[in-house]
């Protein structure tokens, strides 16, 4: 039987995003951490998931809007288990599934 993790949680209050020029976050929906210390947040608004490190600044962005292959329609979820990043999305009622590096692979559209 594998070891149990072991977490070591800071508490503060915000972490200012610093998503570059011209991009605001929308409404964060989910949080998860990565292995690499990386904060994926689902932001349904922007039909996105930001990967962002412990100060805020986005390393990566995950999806855009629109219902096909790749893209987002409002995610509510987000979960990582190993280099898999699977995103629940509300408007479309599918799960996506995506690399860590952003790279699309499979959706399951949901009955």
């Amino acid at each position: 039987m594998p070891e149990p993790s072991t977490f070591h949680l800071e508490k503060v209050r915000e972490i200012p995003l610093q998503l570059g020029d011209n991009q605001f976050a929308g409404n964060i929906f989910d949080i998860a951490l990565s292995d690499a210390g990386l904060f994926y947040l689902a932001d349904r608004t922007n039909h996105t998931v930001w990967a962002v490190d412990k100060s805020g600044k986005l390393q990566k962005k995950t999806g855009s809007q629109g219902a096909g292959p790749g893209e987002l329609a409002g995610p509510l979820s987000v979960s990582l288990r190993g280099d898999t990043l699977a995103i629940l999305e509300g408007h479309s009622k599918r799960i996506s599934f995506f690399t860590i590096d952003g790279r699309h692979y499979y959706f399951d559209l949901k009955s």
